[in-house]
């Protein structure tokens, strides 16, 4: 199938048309072999090669507008976005192709980040997404002041999400901030990292209007401790300020706080009950939790 892509200029939109009927409740592995298809048809392809400038254009930065503004809301037999997200998931993986980071830089500029601001909260979310999978959205050619500015403006973009009044933005937020970290923890800017902690763990970790906005946090620091070694002391600080959400009064929450200190028994530079000491009501909650994973 790579081959066709390279047989006219003209036979690629015909061949991306065709794919694109197939995208609506697409399986994740379908979509992942057809983002491979795309790539290695892309790699096969000169800089400034007419076939390269139709794959950029008609395909890779059709499916980048396709994905932003999908509904969300759609039975997951016609759910569009899952499709599109894997497919380019394909190119931010790349992220040693210099190459794949440029084009992606120029494809994502012109739609990304103004999506990010939409009056719609679907599209908002869908935005987020895509931009915590390309992370960093960057040149590689381009110069350190450049580089240093675009790193700004996502980091910007972050923090501004987590505080979106759309609870599924949120939770996309935090999951992503959590994703970037865990990946880019050594070259993350202090300031950033000290600004999102706060939001988080201040605000986010007791959202009265969202237990799912609560469970994603619990979520995301638990995969700190299963992914990114180096975060260790620094969650060793942060953690006993969640320890209330063991007596949370969502059965969600609960149930993420004990997976979270299920999982700090296996780090070995915290231990549980630093993170929430011991207690006649702590047990009560541990008891009637474990009824629910019994039962």
């Amino acid at each position: 199938m790579v081959h066709l892509f390279s047989l006219s200029p003209s036979f690629v939109p015909l061949l991306h048309d065709s794919i694109k009927s197939s995208l609506p409740g697409c399986p994740r592995q379908t979509a992942s072999a057809y983002g491979e298809v795309y790539h290695r048809a892309w790699r096969a392809t000169a800089p400034g090669d007419e076939f390269r400038i139709r794959l950029e254009e008609d395909c890779l930065q059709d499916l980048m507008a396709r994905s932003l503004l999908a509904n969300r809301a759609l039975p997951s037999k016609l759910d569009v976005f899952q499709p599109c997200y894997h497919i380019l998931e394909r190119f931010h993986n790349a992220k040693n192709d210099p190459l794949a980071q440029a084009a992606l830089c120029r494809l994502w500029d012109p739609i990304l980040f103004r999506r990010l601001s939409a009056a719609n909260d679907m599209v908002r979310r869908s935005a987020a997404e895509m931009l915590f999978s390309a992370f960093p959205v960057e040149d590689p050619g381009s110069s350190l002041e450049e580089k240093a500015e675009r790193h700004d403006r996502q980091y910007k973009a972050m923090l501004t999400l987590l505080t979106d009044p759309s609870p599924d933005v949120r939770v996309a937020a935090v999951s992503g901030v959590f994703r970037t970290l865990s990946v880019f923890w050594l070259i993350i800017p202090s300031t950033f990292l000290s600004k999102a902690a706060s939001t988080i763990i201040k605000d986010l970790a007791f959202d009265a209007s969202s237990p799912k906005v609560r469970a994603s946090v619990l979520k995301g620091l638990k995969l700190m401790l299963t992914t990114c070694d180096r975060s260790h002391l620094y969650l060793k600080r942060i953690l006993p300020r969640v320890s209330d959400c063991l007596h949370d009064v969502s059965e969600p929450v609960r149930i993420a706080m004990l997976d979270l200190l299920s999982e700090i028994k296996h780090v070995k530079v915290i231990k549980y009950w630093e993170v929430k000491k011991p207690s006649a009501q702590t047990f009560s909650s541990i008891a009637d939790n474990c009824k629910i994973f019994i039962t």
